[in-house]
């Protein structure tokens, strides 16, 4: 049973393989390692919602978390979950960020998975 109703694009499932990969299937809160084959708790999450499309696929703006109890806690603890990312970024990575998600782009599900499968060829 999942906590989240999000309707899910091809290029959501492309980021989740690449950040999974990338964070060696580690919980980015609690440090929890997971298999890859048993990593279905293991989410992305993304700090400016889904809808910040400019910044959708941006590894500041998306990290890997246990889906209970790490990411539920950082969707109903919002102070904490900026305190974490300013914290993890740095003052100037987060204002960037903050810039970042508030430029509007127009989506492209090619392109995006196009780069993102060249992200992860580079991690292999």
């Amino acid at each position: 049973m999942s906590l989240y109703k999000i309707k899910l694009r091809y290029t959501d499932g492309l980021w989740r393989k690449y950040k999974r990969v990338k964070d060696n299937f580690t919980c980015q809160k609690c440090g929890r390692v997971y298999a890859p084959d048993n990593a279905g708790n293991l989410q992305v999450a993304h700090f400016h919602s889904r809808r910040h499309e400019n910044v959708r696929f941006d590894d500041d703006n998306t990290l890997l978390l246990c889906g209970v109890p790490c990411h539920h806690y950082f969707d109903t603890h919002r102070t904490e979950f900026e305190e974490f990312m300013l914290n993890r970024l740095g003052r100037k990575r987060y204002d960037l960020l903050e810039l970042r998600a508030h430029i509007t782009k127009k989506r492209d599900d090619k392109a995006d998975a196009l780069i993102i499968r060249q992200m992860i060829k580079e991690l292999e």
